[in-house]
């Protein structure tokens, strides 16, 4: 308890981060936000466990995982929520000290929801070790956002309302993926996973003037279906080095992302056809298992992730540059006498954009398990602030140029709750 304890103080100091300038709307819309956890319990254990056998939500990150003492067949289904908060702040003077403080102008929240389901069957092979296959459906890269704000006249003392500016884009890439794996010797298992993304996306902006204001409406209206499907690939190993003592390592593939784009700007009759194509890089992880020995059933994980951000690549934006980065995520699982689980976790994650900017995401979660069902649920956090120009400049109102920056709040809420059931032979 002391160790969780200790991790709790200094991953509350560190989940926030401090601001840096960041495009953070505009990378989740362009590039997507891609899922980190792919159940409620490795959400509790803010995404870790490279090197935890036999579990469900690991079986695309680490599909050597999936391989596990229990035969049988094995169902999980649950349900993700992601709730997005943002605060856009401007500055303001006086003309005493000039800069007095930030206030609000735009504040949103919005719910997003996606279910996902993955079923395993473990058997002896002929070969004489276990085999694994994995199939499953989950969301992979989420692409939604929405934003809505008031233009009102600073000048005029009544603070009239000149209109409304809004963003909504929807649209996920969801992963369908096939696992399998195999005990190659007594303590080392190799696996393969082999997904398609699917999915489509579509946006639009809207700028609305209140009626007797001088301007027109605009709409402008973009969409994205995807050419083919992408081909997602993992490969992993783990290697069990004592009963006590796990160790994995993974590779994710580069793989490619192709657009049919089509953007319709206000007035046009037609839409503009264009082809987008993204290289996302290739990624590295290494993680490891310990569980102690002791009354109180505790184990700690740690994985470390590294992304060659430097290879990704932008037929539409050849000028952009991103720079590698690693992730650190850590978690800790107690289980307790009456069999109740209790997780903690914390994810340090640098962003491409800007390694200055982080994403840290400190997460908690528990369980129940009776006979051959087991639930599941977890929740995490994480609270980003960067500074950004305005998204709708005042000068489409005809009023004066704003050149100081937002100040922008984003905190992002992650809930899962799934049940698994296991038919044992």
């Amino acid at each position: 308890m002391k160790i969780i304890r200790l991790i709790t103080i200094v991953t509350l100091l560190a989940v926030s981060t401090q601001a840096q300038i960041g495009y953070l709307n505009y990378d989740k819309m362009h590039l997507g936000q891609e899922v980190r956890a792919y159940s409620a319990r490795m959400l509790g254990l803010a995404g870790s466990g490279l090197a935890l056998k036999g579990a469900l939500g690991q079986g695309i990150n680490n599909p050597a995982l999936i391989v596990s003492n229990q035969k049988g067949l094995a169902l999980q289904g649950g349900f993700a929520v992601n709730k997005l908060l943002e605060n856009r702040e401007y500055p303001y003077y006086d003309s005493f000290v000039g800069f007095n403080d930030y206030g609000s102008y735009a504040y949103n929240a919005n719910w997003y929801y996606n279910p996902y389901f993955a079923a395993r069957f473990a058997h002896k092979t002929p070969f004489g070790g276990m085999g694994a296959v994995q199939v499953g459906v989950t969301p992979f890269l989420d692409f939604r956002y929405d934003y809505t704000e008031e233009v009102r006249d600073p000048v005029n003392k009544s603070d009239q309302l000149l209109g409304y500016n809004r963003i909504w884009q929807t649209g996920v890439l969801n992963l369908g993926y096939v696992a399998a794996a195999y005990q190659i010797l007594p303590k080392l298992s190799a696996g393969l996973s082999v997904g398609l993304l699917w999915g489509s996306i579509d946006s639009t902006m809207q700028i609305e003037p209140k009626a007797g204001a001088y301007m027109q409406r605009t709409i402008n209206r973009r969409s994205r279906s995807l050419k083919g499907q992408p081909v997602l690939v993992n490969l992993g190993l783990h290697y069990q080095l004592t009963d006590r003592f796990g160790l994995a390592y993974s590779v994710r593939l580069p793989y490619r992302v192709q657009f049919d784009g089509r953007l319709k700007m206000s007035g046009d009759t037609t839409a503009t056809r264009y082809d987008e194509t993204m290289t996302y890089p290739l990624r590295m992880g290494a993680g490891i298992d310990y569980r102690f020995q002791n009354i109180l059933q505790a184990r700690v994980l740690l994985d470390f992730y590294y992304e060659f951000w430097d290879q990704f690549k932008d037929n539409r934006l050849n000028a952009i540059h991103y720079r590698n980065t690693y992730t650190i995520r850590a978690g800790i699982e107690h289980i307790f006498f009456d069999k109740l689980p209790f997780r903690v976790g914390f994810t340090f994650n640098q962003l491409p954009q800007n390694p200055d900017l982080t994403k840290n995401l400190l997460t908690i979660g528990t369980g129940w398990k009776i006979g051959p069902v087991t639930m599941d649920g977890s929740a995490g956090i994480v609270h980003q602030q960067f500074f950004q120009p305005d998204i709708f400049p005042d000068t489409i109102y005809g009023l004066p140029a704003r050149t100081d920056m937002d100040r922008v709040n984003w905190t992002n809420y992650f809930l899962r709750l799934d049940f698994s059931y296991h038919f044992f032979e």
